[in-house]
């Protein structure tokens, strides 16, 4: 018998044990890569838009805060300025749906495709939705989700803006972007709806469009210095940076899950240790038959080390290479948490997790591998049961 054919049949030797091991230590690699993931993700967003690297940000110091419509003119004269287009954050909801979250925008139509030129409109829909002031334009992944249709009228309610209501009209959707679940109106007709409220005239922030990145410093620095004695004085950014600013508001909790994640996994090595000691402490019996039969010491811790690596490696497959079909095969790149667009693990992503699997593997045979090998041939075939 081979050696690779002994060591898998003494991996499944006891089917269930090996079963709930592999399904223990699969759903740790699993939080691992999703977390990882995760993360991933949101950090790198912006820097799979080549337009990104031309667009600033400019909002509030107060983050709860807006600013003055008059801040976009001035901002337009800046050098180096090409568009200063207004941006409101709507975060609306559904008004007969009120838990169903998605993202929602309030911005200028006649700029939308400037600024935003990764979201593609075509020229017949963006001609339509210039011209209807209620109109919308969403993603298919949104239109799909909701059930809606070219026509579908939808109100929504929001709490950035209490009490205003918009009464929209679904004209189409975009392709390409970051993802496909936003919702897009025009801004004008929000401030139709805010007039008489201390929200008209104001905007949210400001998305700036350079007219080139290596202006991104000077124009920082000019628009911020402009507005540092007004009642509005600004914080401006790149948009990777505001991304990277905003990820740090919720930097303890990714430190707290990263934490959870090992501890978790750390947890599941002892699990895999414990049951590779049971294995072995029952099987005393066995191992002094192989040593009779001519196994050495180091052919026994071998063979135990490759029984520990095939249970590890069977988990990793299912936990890691798993999550990665099923988000980019099964599920198709899905928007997870509403928040991460084309979620899908890299296979960069999948190879760390499985290289951690191949470690538990290796430390967790180390005790129960020794103790195989110190078996003694005369009392192993004295034991009993």
């Amino acid at each position: 018998m081979r050696f690779s054919t002994l060591a898998l049949r003494s991996a499944a030797r006891n089917k269930r044990r090996t079963a709930l091991t592999v399904v223990s230590l699969a759903l740790a690699l699993a939080l691992f890569v999703f977390f990882e993931t995760l993360f991933k993700n949101w950090g790198e967003s912006s820097e799979k838009v080549p337009q990104s690297q031309r667009r600033l940000i400019v909002m509030h110091r107060s983050f709860s805060s807006f600013l003055p419509e008059s801040h976009g003119h001035a901002i337009g004269d800046i050098p180096g300025v090409e568009i200063a287009a207004p941006w409101h954050w709507v975060a609306g909801v559904l008004k007969d749906k009120p838990k169903e979250f998605f993202g929602s925008y309030a911005v200028e139509a006649e700029t939308f495709q400037s600024v935003w030129c990764e979201y593609r409109i075509e020229p017949r829909l963006l001609d339509a939705w210039l011209r209807e002031r209620r109109g919308a334009i969403v993603g298919a992944r949104l239109l799909e989700r909701f059930g809606w249709k070219v026509g579908t009228r939808v109100t929504l309610s929001s709490a950035v803006y209490p009490g205003l209501e918009p009464e929209l009209e679904i004209l189409g959707t975009y392709e390409g972007g970051q993802d496909e679940e936003s919702f897009f109106f025009q801004r004008r007709y929000l401030q139709e709806l805010a007039r008489n409220t201390p929200y008209y005239g104001k905007v949210g922030m400001y998305y700036v469009v350079l007219k080139s990145p290596e202006l991104a410093g000077a124009v920082t620095r000019a628009i911020d210095e402009r507005f540092a004695g007004s009642q509005a004085p600004t914080r401006t950014a790149t948009e990777k940076d505001f991304i990277v600013g905003f990820m740090s508001l919720i930097g303890d909790v990714r430190d707290v899950i990263e934490k959870a994640s090992y501890f978790v996994l750390a947890i599941v090595l002892l699990v895999v240790t414990n049951t590779m000691a049971m294995s072995v402490r029952e099987r005393a019996r066995e191992i002094a038959v192989l040593k009779a039969l001519g196994f050495t010491p180091g052919r026994v811790v071998a063979l135990i080390v490759a029984e520990s690596l095939i249970t590890a490696l069977a988990a990793g497959l299912v936990g890691c290479v798993g999550l990665r079909l099923l988000f980019e095969d099964v599920l198709g790149r899905p928007t997870v948490l509403r928040f991460f667009p084309n979620f899908s693990p890299s296979w960069d992503t999948v190879a760390r997790g499985m290289l951690i699997a191949m470690g538990i593997g290796v430390v967790s045979a180390i005790l129960p591998a020794l103790f195989a090998a110190r078996v003694e041939v005369a009392r192993g075939l004295r034991r009993v049961g």
